[in-house]
């Protein structure tokens, strides 16, 4: 290899080559370990990221400061997956609304809450999968939300159906805060399934996908991504959701309906 490389006009770089077989290197920023099968982010990046949170030392950094950190989150997004999305919405909606660079921004209770969960779990986060993509799920499952109910299902031969009826509170929340809160109820209510395992789910709603993938500007959405964000972490848990059309998530549609279906035929 190294003869043919000299055979064809190249400069190799000795002190960035490696000439030996290996199963865990540093290549485009990150830790490619194939012994665990996962891309970690050198402690060396950490310490720095950490550090520029310390340097801080206000509630008023420019927009500049902040769009520093706000970068340094998005890109960890090949190791740590959508939760850089979700946890840095609110400095990115504040670095959005500066006028210039150099503007002083006062940053929200979000925002301050934001910056402290970087700087306290940027080294506890788990790290991606390399070959997640190549991997059949665990477990399927579907849910759906009513105006009246929640309900969830696993896709095996004995089903393992979740149905839980709404307070007077949640029935007043938006059908997309009732859809979201459907995934968090089922895994949740099948946690020991699920431990430890890749979860596909389907939900009708296109926003739960985008949420869970991404967050959300809505407080209250943004608090039940990252309830099911902290979920999976705490139980080892891997899942994609996907969205399917209402028509093929009648099952699930089905058992969110339960009660309808009950006064109907007491009626």
């Amino acid at each position: 290899m190294k003869q043919d490389l000299k055979s064809s006009g190249f400069f190799v770089n000795k002190d960035k080559s490696i000439w030996q077989p290996t199963k865990k290197l540093i290549w485009l920023g990150f830790v490619w370990d194939l012994n665990t099968h996962t891309l970690e982010i050198p402690s060396e990046k950490i310490q720095r990221f950490k550090n520029d949170i310390n340097s801080l030392h206000s509630v008023s950094p420019t927009a500049r400061q902040l769009a520093k950190i706000t970068g340094k989150i998005i890109s960890f997004m090949p190791s740590l997956g959508n939760i850089c999305r979700i946890m840095s919405r609110n400095m990115l909606m504040l670095i959005s609304t500066s006028r210039y660079w150099d503007e002083q921004i006062l940053l929200t209770s979000n925002a301050i809450s934001e910056i402290n969960f970087w700087h306290t779990n940027c080294e506890l986060l788990p790290s991606k999968t390399l070959f997640s993509n190549n991997f059949l799920p665990d477990k399927i499952v579907y849910t759906d939300a009513s105006s009246f109910a929640a309900a969830g299902y696993t896709v095996e031969t004995f089903k393992k159906v979740v149905h839980k009826m709404w307070t007077y509170e949640e029935k007043q929340k938006s059908s997309t805060y009732r859809e979201l809160k459907a995934v968090l109820i089922t895994l949740n209510s099948l946690m020991k399934y699920f431990h430890s395992r890749l979860v596909k789910i389907y939900t009708d709603n296109q926003n739960v996908v985008r949420i869970i993938t991404a967050g959300s500007m809505n407080a209250e959405l943004q608090v039940l991504a990252i309830e099911i964000f902290n979920l999976c972490v705490q139980n080892n848990i891997s899942i994609e959701v996907d969205w399917v059309p209402r028509e093929e998530n009648k099952i699930a549609d089905f058992y969110s309906n339960v009660l309808v279906l009950y006064l109907d035929f007491t009626t």
